[in-house]
């Protein structure tokens, strides 16, 4: 049960990242051509 809930949470976390890493990336498309070259 502990474990679970812990498990839970872990995907939530990497959940969130991924979608945090998926907005980034959109941010940066759209930024213009010299920021996305220095990141």
């Amino acid at each position: 049960m502990y474990r679970d809930s812990c498990l839970i949470k872990y995907i939530n976390t990497v959940t969130n990242l991924e979608s945090m890493k998926h907005s980034l990336s959109l941010v940066l498309n759209v930024a213009p051509p010299k920021v996305s070259m220095v990141s």
